[in-house]
């Protein structure tokens, strides 16, 4: 398994895992220089993850203490249903995080239980409603 940023080689990939997810990530892969990755199993992608600038994110997060005009967003987390449960989700954003974040604070929405429960073990903590945030001087990941 490994994470890389996707590409249009995989955009057939994507817009089958949009369709799944509902999410639409399949939009940023021909201007992708550091917005969208993949987990690959071989060839075959089974999760991706997106992260980017969170200017335009809602209220709550935009109000948090440690909210600047470098913070980022995390969002469309998806794993195929065959590869859930297997640590998955945890390896794509333990490494799209060491890959992608040079700043001090990132956040996510999780609507999820589940998902608040992954987001923890990567260091993320509850923030502001039903917002989470992982400030990098603060917070280290969790195993």
């Amino acid at each position: 398994m490994r994470v890389r940023l996707l590409s249009r080689e995989d955009e057939d990939q994507v817009a089958s895992m949009d369709e799944a997810s509902g999410f639409y990530v399949g939009q940023w892969i021909e201007d992708n220089e550091d917005y969208a990755y993949g987990l690959f199993d071989k060839d075959t992608l089974i999760g991706y993850c997106t992260i980017g600038e969170a200017s335009d994110v809602c209220e709550e997060i935009c109000g948090d203490k440690d909210y600047d005009d470098d913070s980022l967003i995390l969002s469309d987390v998806y794993i195929t249903p065959e590869y859930r449960g297997q640590g998955n989700a945890l390896k794509m954003l333990q490494e799209t995080l060491s890959i992608r974040v040079h700043t001090e604070t990132i956040y996510c929405e999780p609507r999820y239980e589940s998902l608040q429960r992954l987001y923890k073990k990567v260091g993320f903590i509850k923030s502001l409603g039903h917002a989470m945030k992982r400030n990098y001087k603060e917070n280290a990941y969790v195993s």
